[in-house]
């Protein structure tokens, strides 16, 4: 129940209203009064001066300021104009302020010291900084239709943070600071000229920025403990900058366009990251710590990206998108896969990946500059379809399979295919490659499928133990074409093909089969069997 008495008075131009230790409750308001006059109206058993009814004091044009302390109070300020500050302090206790249809001149600031706290502003406008601070202890801040015409800074101590804006209008820097113990921002329909600036301790965090419109710099900060982030609809123009710390994370940005630069840093933890409609006129920088990532982009517009993930596995999808620069992406233990579809990236293509299998896929699409994937150790897989290539293509395991697949597309530069200890595939199936490609392999074998391509450059594989297959049927090489296969069997079948320039075929040690039919050669031919037991048939062909 709410009690006490509150002393009023005007002092030097200034409104001091100043509660006891009891539970206070008061509304203040001017409806219907001339400037300078306020009506204090005791509530819920609290007196005014030892009176029970409103009290109306005059020449009051300058601060209007509330001292309240122990005990759980309530202020309500309605229909006011304040030539000056509002300020409104408070002790230890549960305290409620409820501020409407009012305008400031100056500073409002509001400040409690332990115990939960809740702020609700409707209708306000403050002609220069809005300051809100509360010790330890829950903080609820509610604001809708606010304009402050300078800073907006808003801090609590230990506890739950809960922050919403809605139709606000902040032309100064915006600052969100909590401790420890949990919070959550909500922006919506609001805009922010000034920097703004988000920091939160250990505990769930949950931010969304919704229609809103961000004119300088973004960033948010956080420590440990799971955390969302949801921005809708949202335009920034200048860059985006969020860092957490260890914790679970999920990102969903739709709608969204960001005239600088995006950097999303999470520590250890899962991640699900989901960009649709999104557009970064800079860099969008992805970095993940250690745990299992998911990140997919659909339709999007990007000027360059880098995505690096932690050892944990993680998955990455593009689709309906366009990259103006480059797109790196490296990967640390565990097994990753990179999906890009109806996607164009009009600089070159970095994929990294550890330790651990990799699947790489890419279908309908361009890449301006030139495309390398490299594993170091576990499968490696490598597919193009309906893909255009202006740049080279190279493909690295340092140990394990390396296994390539390019269909219906085209690679303007060099195609260079290397593993070392493992099984290696290359398929070339109605494809051009405008310059060389060479196939290198270690030890493990090769299986190697050549059909209706062309290649305008020089073609070499070398392998060194194992056992090689090769399969090639309407194939054209404009230069020259090299197979020199090590120790192991080898299997070589040549359909209806053409090389303008010299083929040289050399095996060493094992069994060899070698079946030659309707191949022509522009330049000299050339077979090197090792030891073991060979077979070579050679029908119909022009050397």
């Amino acid at each position: 129940m709410l009690d006490g008495n509150v002393i009023v008075d005007v002092t030097g131009g200034n409104l001091i209203v100043t509660g006891d230790n009891n539970a206070n409750q008061v509304t203040i308001d001017q409806t219907g009064l001339d400037l300078g006059e306020f009506r204090v109206t005791p509530e819920g058993g609290t007196t005014v001066n030892g009176q029970s009814g409103p009290v109306i004091f005059q020449g009051a044009r300058g601060d209007v300021r509330i001292q309240l302390q122990e005990g759980t109070d309530s202020v309500t300020i309605n229909d006011v104009l304040i030539d000056e500050d509002l300020r409104i302090r408070d002790s230890d206790g549960n305290d409620q302020v409820t501020i409407g249809d009012a305008t400031v001149g100056d500073d409002l600031s509001i400040r409690n010291t332990d115990g939960n706290q809740t702020i609700v502003l409707n209708d306000v406008r403050i002609l220069d900084d809005l300051k809100i601070k509360n010790a330890d202890g829950d903080q609820s801040v509610d604001m809708t239709n606010v304009r402050v015409d300078d800073d907006l800074k808003v801090e609590n101590g230990r506890g739950q943070q809960d922050i919403d804006v809605d139709d606000a209008e902040v032309r100064g820097n915006t600052e969100i600071k909590n401790k420890e113990g949990g919070a959550s921002t909500q922006t919506e329909n609001s805009t922010f000229d000034g920097k703004v600036k988000i920091k939160y301790g250990n505990g769930l965090t949950d931010i969304a920025l919704l229609d809103s419109l961000f004119r300088s710099d973004v960033s948010a900060r956080g420590g440990e403990g799971n955390r969302s982030l949801l921005i809708v609809s949202s335009l920034f123009n200048r860059d985006f900058d969020v860092r957490f710390g260890t914790g679970d994370t999920d990102v969903n940005v739709e709608s969204t366009d960001v005239d600088g630069d995006v950097s999303i840093r999470n520590g250890d933890g899962n991640t699900m990251s989901s960009f649709t409609g999104f557009t970064v006129g800079g860099l969008l920088h992805l970095r993940n710590a250690q745990g299992e990532d998911n990140t997919t982009l659909n339709d999007f517009n990007l000027g360059a990206a880098q995505i690096y993930n932690g050892p944990g596995g993680s998955k990455l999808k593009l689709s309906l998108g366009w990259v103006d620069g480059d797109l790196a992406v490296r990967s640390g233990e565990g097994a990753d896969r990179v999906s890009l579809r109806d996607t164009n990236v009009g600089g070159d293509v970095n994929l990294a990946q550890g330790f651990g299998d990799s699947r790489v896929f890419l279908k309908q699409g361009a890449i301006g500059g030139s495309l390398s994937t490299s594993n170091r150790q576990g499968i490696g897989k490598l597919r193009l379809n309906h893909v255009f290539l202006d740049g080279s293509l190279r493909a690295q395991n340092r140990e394990g399979d390396l296994r390539t697949s390019i269909r219906d597309s085209t690679v303007g530069q060099d195609v260079n295919l290397r593993y070392a200890n493992g099984f290696g595939t290359f398929r070339l199936k109605n494809s051009n490659v405008n310059s060389r490609v060479e196939f290198r392999g270690g030890e493990g074998g090769s299986d190697v499928s050549l059909r209706d391509s062309v290649i305008d450059g020089g073609f070499s594989i070398r392998t060194r133990i194992g056992t090689d297959f090769l399969v090639a049927n309407g194939l054209t090489v404009r230069a020259n074409w090299t197979l020199d296969y090590g120790d192991g069997d080898t299997t070589a079948e040549i359909n209806d093909s053409q090389v303008d320039g010299n083929l040289t075929l050399r095996t060493r040690q094992g069994q060899d089969t070698i079946d030659i039919t309707g191949l022509e050669t522009g330049g000299d031919a050339t077979f090197e069997v090792g030891d073991g037991m060979a077979a070579l048939n050679i029908i119909t062909s022009m050397f």
